[in-house]
């Protein structure tokens, strides 16, 4: 009886075992299926995204509103919109507020998903010791499709970001992301900020 016993829990035994694996295996496939097809998205994205490089001051988002292929998009309401609905440090801009911020930037990326806006960056620079990115924002429908990274490298790549000794950027909560492009946290420096009288 006894030996009966134990061959019973030894067969419970390997079939929860078997049952773990199994599972474990499905799990696998399963992850590997959402995988390929996450890539097969993400490149399907990426060849649907158009990036502009705009000229210094980005006259043309700026003045005429224009998107890819020198088309009237509305730019500036949409990247209104993009800062509204995807950052809290940048809500509530004024238009008028976002042309100048443009008028006065050296680089400036916009990427577009047919003609929706779905990611911005600039960056300003003296082109010899200091540059600085600022306004990263990807919109959340697209968030982990290596965009952020697209707009980053974009900003890096330019002439008059490339050539200067140090970058900076300031971030709430994306450190980690930098980090994996090349950024490090400054400790010997102190970030100050004097807000504004009104």
């Amino acid at each position: 009886m006894k030996d009966k016993q134990k061959f019973i829990y030894d067969y419970q035994c390997l079939e929860r075992i078997k049952t773990y694996f199994e599972n474990r295996l499905l799990i696998k496939c399963l992850l590997k299926y959402y995988q390929v097809r996450f890539v097969i998205l993400k490149d399907s994205l990426m060849k649907s995204i158009s990036l502009v490089k705009h000229a210094d001051g980005a006259p043309g988002l700026r003045i005429f509103g224009l998107g890819p292929s020198f088309m009237p998009m509305n730019g500036i309401k949409k990247l209104q919109l993009l800062f509204n609905q995807n950052t809290l440090w940048a809500k509530d801009r004024k238009r008028s507020q976002i042309k100048k911020m443009l008028e006065n930037s050296n680089v400036i990326i916009t990427l577009w998903f047919n003609s929706q806006l779905v990611g911005f960056g600039r960056a300003t620079t003296d082109q010899v010791y200091r540059a600085v990115l600022w306004d990263i924002v990807i919109s959340s429908k697209v968030q982990g499709t290596g965009l952020g990274k697209l707009i980053i490298e974009s900003l890096l790549e330019d002439e008059k970001i490339k050539s200067v000794e140090k970058i900076y950027l300031m971030t709430t909560n994306s450190k980690d992301f930098y980090t994996q492009l090349g950024f490090e946290v400054h400790g010997k420096q102190t970030l100050m900020l004097k807000k504004k009288n009104y």
